[in-house]
C-alpha cells in the first residue's frame, strides 16, 4: 500500500489520541469514527492488502479502547478478526502475535467484568499462549516478560474467582517470579 491511501487513517488516529481518550470527547470520538471508516473502506477496496488490514485493526483497537463496555465488545471482534487473519497468514510474524494477544486480553476483561469467568479464561489462556510463544524467540525482551507476566496474572485471578487455588497459586508465584527478575 502506498503511504497516501493510509495515511488519512493514521493522521484520524493520531487526532484521536491527542484529543484524548474520552468516549465525550467530540473530536477524539470523531476522529476514531473516521479512522475506522476510512479504513475498512479501503480494505472493501482491497482485501489483501496487509498494511490496510494492519491499519484497520489499529482504527478499531483506538475505538474499542474508548467505547463503553456494552459497545466494545463489537470493536474488539473485528479487530480480532483482522489481526487473526495476518497471524493466519504469516504465524511467525512477532507483531501479528502481540496484536492478537493484546485483544485477547481486552476481550477476556470484558467477559471478567460481566463474570463469564470460563469465556474469560479461555481469552486469557489464548493471549498467554501466544506471548509465551513470542518469549520462547526472544527470553531477553522485557516487553515480551511484562506480557507474559501480565497474562499470567490474568490466568491466575480467573483461577482464583472459580475456585481453582492451587493452580492460581502457582500461576501468581510464576507472575511474581518473571517481575522480580525485571526489576
Amino acid at each position: 500500500t502506498s503511504p497516501y491511501r493510509t495515511q488519512p487513517c493514521h493522521t484520524a488516529i493520531s487526532i484521536a489520541g491527542a484529543a484524548g481518550n474520552s468516549e465525550a470527547n467530540d473530536r477524539a470520538s470523531a476522529a476514531r469514527r473516521e479512522a475506522v471508516s476510512i479504513s475498512e473502506a479501503l480494505v472493501t477496496r482491497t482485501p489483501a492488502d496487509r498494511e490496510a488490514r494492519k491499519v484497520a485493526g489499529a482504527a478499531l483497537f483506538a475505538m474499542a479502547t474508548s467505547a463503553r463496555r456494552e459497545e466494545s465488545l463489537r470493536y474488539w471482534e473485528r479487530a480480532g478478526a483482522i489481526y487473526e487473519s495476518l497471524l493466519a497468514e504469516q504465524p511467525g510474524d512477532w507483531n501479528a502475535q502481540r496484536n492478537v494477544a493484546l485483544v485477547e486480553k481486552y476481550v477476556g476483561t470484558h467477559f471478567s467484568k460481566i463474570e463469564d469467568d470460563a469465556r474469560a479464561m479461555a481469552h486469557y489462556e489464548r493471549a498467554l499462549a501466544l506471548d509465551e510463544r513470542r518469549l520462547q524467540t526472544d527470553p531477553s525482551n522485557r516487553e515480551v516478560q511484562v506480557d507474559v507476566a501480565n497474562d499470567l496474572g490474568l490466568v491466575a485471578s480467573t483461577k482464583m474467582d472459580i475456585g481453582r487455588y492451587a493452580e492460581s497459586a502457582a500461576g501468581y508465584e510464576r507472575n511474581l517470579a518473571m517481575r522480580e527478575a525485571l526489576l
